[in-house]
């Protein structure tokens, strides 16, 4: 590198008629260009300028030496073109890993919408519920559900995952009525309890607050599983408003308790590297997430229908 380094600083010497000129123009001292070719000149052991007083000449070998630096400066302004083309141009392998709910029941949808937009690109998906780590794995984009960790990653907040209560109809007709969240503890409840006897649902509506202690039926970690329970009117369950919405559209399931909301929400993020190195591909794939995902997150708080 440091051999590369002098034959750039003789081409310059060599360009702006001398040193003093290379040295004015690079803003580089004198003295650090003159032992730049003075070492060039030792380490190939033959002189490439002839000086005479502030007058300046190549020698016969000085002259072969320049033209292949021509050349290399001409081969490292074509290799940067290119380098700045694959920036601009959004094309190659890009490496995605997002978890599997938001996988499977959001980005599947319009996944082949992003593919026909950007046929360069080849998407590499990993869909895991593990926490992914972007350079060790070499992952361009990973999706994660907050709060995050301190991290060097850039995070990128794609939208907030709302949650809901609803049941199938025949669960419903044929238990006791469900007016405010207190009637909920005598329920038969689908959720995710790791094992526990029982969980703490909390819900808002305004500045009221309810606290319910609720017991599982089902103890699943999977929302789909959750949703296709609650479809077979096993019991009430909490799922997120995106997954619950196709279902209350079909009616397929019911909403329950609608005026009050399930707290906290999870926002999700699209985590990267760094900003500065953000290639073309990953930059089109977040714009396609912030253009796709994000309005759908906030298009899905799910309507109270009129028999709920």
């Amino acid at each position: 590198m440091e051999d590369f380094r002098h034959l750039m600083l003789f081409a310059k010497v060599v360009d702006f008629g001398g040193i003093s000129a290379a040295a004015r123009a690079l803003s580089i001292p004198k003295a650090t260009i003159s032992r730049a070719v003075a070492s060039l000149e030792s380490s190939l052991g033959i002189r490439l300028l002839e000086r005479s007083g502030r007058k300046m000449r190549l020698t016969e070998a000085g002259s072969v030496v320049h033209q292949h630096c021509q050349r290399i400066a001409e081969e490292i302004e074509e290799a940067q073109a290119a380098v700045n083309e694959i920036r601009s141009v959004p094309r190659g392998r890009l490496r995605v890993a997002a978890p599997l709910t938001f996988g499977r029941t959001l980005l599947s949808p319009s996944l082949s919408d992003f593919l026909r937009t950007h046929p360069d690109i080849r998407v590499e998906l990993e869909l895991t519920n593990r926490q992914v780590d972007p350079i060790e794995e070499n992952f361009d984009v990973v999706i994660r559900l907050g709060p995050l960790a301190d991290s060097t990653l850039i995070a990128k907040e794609i939208g907030t995952v709302h949650f809901v209560l609803c049941a199938g109809p025949g669960y419903l007709s044929s238990h006791p009525d469900i007016r405010c969240p207190i009637d909920l503890e005598q329920h038969l409840v689908i959720d995710f309890f790791g094992g526990a006897d029982h969980r703490q649902w909390s819900l808002s509506r305004g500045q009221e607050v309810a606290q319910v202690k609720v017991r599982p039926r089902l103890d699943v970690n999977d929302p789909i599983v959750r949703r296709d329970a609650a479809l077979a009117d096993i019991g009430i369950t909490l799922l997120p408003a995106w997954i619950a919405n196709r279902e209350v559209q079909k009616n397929g399931l019911k909403l329950i308790l609608p005026d009050w909301r399930m707290t906290p929400s999870t926002r999700i993020y699209a985590l990267y590297p760094n900003r500065r190195s953000l290639s073309a591909k990953s930059r089109s794939f977040l714009n396609f997430l912030e253009a796709r995902i994000r309005p759908e997150l906030g298009a899905l708080q799910v309507e109270r229908s009129d028999d709920a």
